[in-house]
């Protein structure tokens, strides 16, 4: 293995998750006194967590949301958002309950020496040193980067000598400063 993946350049997540309406009838169910905001916080906080632990802190967030006419509740179901981490690298946050009929998260992290693409329970990873790292775990990618044979740990030691890794809570919250309404 590589010492380094080199510099991030970028690092993304989306999020297209699908919720029915049905599932926010159910009392409290996309409101902001029980569930404290909208899909970010719902359903996107462990892709968020995770993207943040391997990119680093967000410096700077530019973002838009919505509750588009697919639902209807107090809290949005779709955010954006641009990114600038600490690092210098750029990224995109893209996460909705509004994507039929569901489909599974996406980390995209991209790197002067090779890309890396967590998608569900599976990675796939390029270097252009001819490296290639190919597997799936029914664990997932989640957020939970504690459990060893996670994706997040197979990962983490490829990682290790390029992508910054930061606090768990304090990335997290950061990251969702920037979108509150």
């Amino acid at each position: 293995m590589p010492a380094s993946w080199g510099e991030l350049v970028s690092a993304s997540a989306s999020i297209p998750n699908w919720r029915p309406q049905s599932y926010y009838d159910q009392p409290g169910r996309g409101t902001k006194a029980r569930d404290g905001g909208g899909v970010l916080l719902t359903q996107g906080i462990h892709t968020l967590d995770l993207l943040t632990w391997f990119a680093g802190e967000a410096k700077e967030v530019k973002s838009l949301w919505t509750t588009t006419p697919v639902h209807r509740m107090e809290t949005e179901d779709l955010a954006c958002a641009a990114l600038r981490f600490e690092s210098g690298a750029l990224g995109v946050v893209h996460a909705t309950t509004s994507a039929y009929p569901g489909y599974p998260e996406r980390i995209e992290l991209i790197g002067t020496q090779g890309t890396a693409l967590l998608e569900g329970t599976a990675l796939r990873a390029q270097l252009v040193d001819g490296t290639s790292v190919e597997m799936k775990t029914e664990s997932g990618a989640g957020g939970n980067r504690r459990r060893s044979d996670g994706l997040p740990a197979r990962l983490a030691p490829l990682a290790a000598g390029g992508f910054p890794r930061c606090d768990r809570a304090a990335a997290a919250s950061r990251a969702l400063a920037g979108g509150r309404r």
